[in-house]
């Protein structure tokens, strides 16, 4: 049995719902996209995709446009992945963290979706994406995934890229992979070869983890200046930091807690300071169980007695 790759274009709908359709499309594929067009009506785009294990592999082919994936939309990402663009025909440009990288045929270039980023054509282009899943790019390469995005410092192409060649070998024999086993182990190949490349073109860039920390007390620092913010959450900390959720989430975890775990502790700690700070009085513990975030007095007792294993109501300020 011959496993097709899934086809879509946007000549199946009315000229009017093209380009919507085709943000649909790439959003659903890639990640949270915005494709900006002129003339908006008529709008000519068609992919093609297969999964290859945790590989996804798809070829589109477009009319100029600009796609962008803007601090707005990374607030609303919830993966965590890095983009192989390969460019098959035209040109490209390729920008993430202020840097560009210009493609033309067997270039290609990093993208991560934690961060904002955008690709400009003004011809019609093809483009094989690799869509690979980032805690499966760093295990493989050790590399810090944002020392790779849209670097052209390292950049190879054509025939002196075997990650270039095997993603291309790939897509031309991809109906040759009838099984699902078959089609893994092409996946984990492409992979492999993609992450050996990326390892002897950057691998002065190893992650040392510096970045991962800097990220971390800009999150720190904001939730200790609003903490008397009754609503803060993951995302308004994530669009603090033009970051997703699920990356805010993986920050947390390397610190072996939770996002909701930290900012109860942070809490907790703020008020207790401030009952220490503050002589007693009525409606002491209500007051300073607001200003630190808790709309609920009884859910503040209950916490605080559980942390620290007593009432609130026992916290004085001593001398």
């Amino acid at each position: 049995m011959v496993i097709e790759a899934a086809q879509y274009s946007t000549q199946s709908v009315p000229a009017a719902q093209q380009l919507e359709y085709w943000n649909e499309l790439i959003c659903r594929r890639f990640t949270l996209l915005q494709c900006e067009a002129k003339p908006v009506s008529g709008y000519r785009g068609s992919l093609a995709t297969i999964d290859l294990g945790s590989v996804q592999l798809s070829k589109v082919n477009v009319d100029p446009a600009g796609v962008f994936h803007s601090n707005t939309l990374v607030a609303n990402t919830e993966e965590d992945a890095m983009l192989m663009h390969l460019q098959v025909s035209g040109e490209s440009i390729n920008t993430q963290r202020d840097r560009v990288q210009f493609l033309r045929a067997g270039n290609y270039a990093f993208c991560n979706t934690t961060e904002r980023y955008s690709v400009e054509f003004e011809q019609p282009m093809t483009m094989l994406v690799a869509k690979i899943p980032t805690p499966e790019f760093r295990q493989k390469t050790g590399l810090d995934p944002f020392s790779v995005t849209c670097n052209h410092h390292a950049m190879i192409s054509g025939q002196a890229s075997l990650a270039a060649q095997m993603t291309l070998s790939a897509w031309r024999t991809r109906n040759n992979y009838a099984s699902a086993q078959s089609r893994q182990a092409l996946g984990e190949a492409i992979l492999s070869t993609i992450a050996a490349e990326a390892i002897s073109r950057f691998k002065t860039e190893k992650c040392d983890g510096n970045r991962y920390e800097f990220v971390f007390a800009r999150a720190q620092r904001f939730i200790a200046r609003h903490l008397a913010d009754p609503d803060l959450d993951q995302s308004k900390v994530a669009a603090s930091l033009n970051i997703s959720t699920r990356y805010l989430r993986y920050l947390f975890a390397q610190h072996d807690t939770t996002f909701s775990r930290y900012l109860l502790e942070q809490r907790l700690v703020r008020a207790k300071n401030q009952l220490l700070g503050t002589p007693d009085s009525r409606g002491r513990v209500s007051r300073i169980a607001y200003e630190c975030g808790f709309n609920n007095v009884s859910h503040f007792t209950r916490v605080f007695t559980a942390e620290f294993g007593h009432p609130p109501s026992k916290v004085y300020r001593s001398g």
